[in-house]
């Protein structure tokens, strides 16, 4: 399960947005709310998660580390 999604745009299902340099987080149901319902979702159906906070794939926005 991703931890993460990124935008430059705020449309459909986001956790944080960016503006130039300056991040946004959505804490809104469109955001880390839908975020929040996963998780509970998969203790509800005993699934446990590994949830990736992170990305380094380039096709996706990627993050050099």
């Amino acid at each position: 399960t991703w931890g993460f999604n990124e935008v430059t745009s705020p449309n459909g299902i986001y956790y944080q947005s960016w503006s130039g340099s300056t991040p946004t987080i959505n804490t809104g149901a469109t955001g880390l709310q839908n975020f929040d319902y996963v998780v509970a979702s998969a203790k509800a159906h005993g699934l446990k998660l590994i949830v990736a906070l992170t990305n380094n794939w380039s096709d996706y926005g990627g993050m050099d580390v």
